[in-house]
C-alpha cells in the first residue's frame, strides 16, 4: 500500500485539524512557549548546568520547552489520547477488521512523523525570536530541531506501543507515557548525557554560541546531538516493531477466541 493512499494517514489528518481537544493543545503549545521566551527575554543569558556554564537563556529555555510540548502532545495523540470514543482504535481494527496490521502501524507511523513536522513548525516563530537575544548561530537551529523532532517522533512511538499492549486504560497509558519519559530523562542526565535530549540541546546551544569544545563527546566520530538523534530514531523502530507484535498477538487471540 502506497503512503499516499494510507487510510491511517488521512484519517490522522482529518482527527488532528477537527477535534476540538487536539486544537486546544495546539493554542496551549503556543501560550506555554510565548510565556517561556517572554520571562526568559529579559535575561538575555542564564546558566544551566548541563556539563557546561553560560548556556544562552532564551534560545535553551524555549527549545527545551519545545521538546517537553511535542514530546507530550505526540506520545498522547500516538496513545490515540485525543481521539473521540466513536472512532475506532488499534484494538478494534486488530479484533474487528481485516485491515492490514503492517498498513495500519506504517499509516500511523507515517502521520506520526508529519504531525511532529508541524508540531516543531508551531515552535519555529518563538525560536526565531529567541535567536535575537541569545547569540546562537542560526545555522545550527536545524540541529536543534532534530534532536526535539526525534525525541518527539519517539515518544509517540512509545504512546503507540502501550496503547496496542493496554488497550483503552486511557489513565494508565497516561500514566506510564509520563513515567517513562521522565524517569529516561532523570537517568539519561545523571548517567548518561549523551543519550539524553535536555543535556544535547544545552551544549548545542552553547556551540552554537561560540562556545568551543562542548558540543562533541572528546574521540566520538559524531556529534553531540546526534547521538540523541540516533537513539531515539532507534526507539520509536523499536516501539513500532513492538506495536506491531502487540497487534498481531491481540489478532490472533480475537480470532482464538471466534473458533476462526
Amino acid at each position: 500500500m502506497r503512503a499516499a493512499g494510507n487510510p491511517f494517514i488521512r484519517e490522522g489528518i482529518r482527527m488532528s485539524f477537527s477535534q476540538g481537544a487536539m486544537l486546544r493543545s495546539y493554542l496551549t503549545m503556543a501560550a506555554l512557549l510565548a510565556v517561556v521566551c517572554f520571562f526568559s527575554w529579559p535575561l538575555g543569558s542564564i546558566a544551566l548546568d548541563a556539563g557546561s556554564a553560560g548556556i544562552p537563556g532564551t534560545f535553551s529555555a524555549v527549545m527545551v520547552g519545545l521538546l517537553a510540548c511535542c514530546a507530550w502532545i505526540s506520545a498522547r495523540s500516538g496513545a490515540e489520547g485525543y481521539s473521540p470514543e466513536t472512532l475506532a482504535g488499534l484494538g478494534e481494527y486488530a479484533t474487528l477488521t481485516p485491515v492490514s496490521l503492517a498498513a495500519l502501524v506504517a499509516g500511523k507511523a507515517a502521520f506520526g512523523l508529519l504531525h511532529t513536522i508541524f508540531l516543531l513548525a508551531l515552535g519555529v516563530p518563538f525560536m526565531i525570536a529567541s535567536l535575537a537575544v541569545s547569540g546562537v548561530d542560526p545555522s545550527r537551529a536545524g540541529e536543534a530541531l532534530l534532536v526535539a523532532g526525534a525525541f518527539s517522533f519517539a515518544s509517540r512511538m512509545l504512546g503507540l506501543l502501550l496503547r496496542a499492549l493496554l488497550g483503552a486504560r486511557t489513565f494508565l497509558v497516561n500514566s506510564l507515557l509520563f513515567a517513562c519519559g521522565g524517569l529516561f530523562l532523570v537517568v539519561t542526565i545523571l548517567a548518561a548525557p549523551a543519550l539524553n535530549p535536555i543535556t544535547a540541546l544545552l551544549r548545542l546551544a552553547a556551540a552554537a554560541s561560540g562556545q568551543a569544545g562542548i558540543a562533541a563527546i572528546p574521540g566520538a566520530p559524531v556529534p553531540f546531538f546526534a547521538i540523541s538523534v540516533i537513539l531515539d530514531l532507534l526507539a520509536a523502530i523499536l516501539f513500532a516493531a513492538g506495536a506491531y507484535a502487540a497487534l498481531a498477538v491481540t489478532r490472533a487471540r480475537g480470532r482464538a477466541g471466534k473458533g476462526v
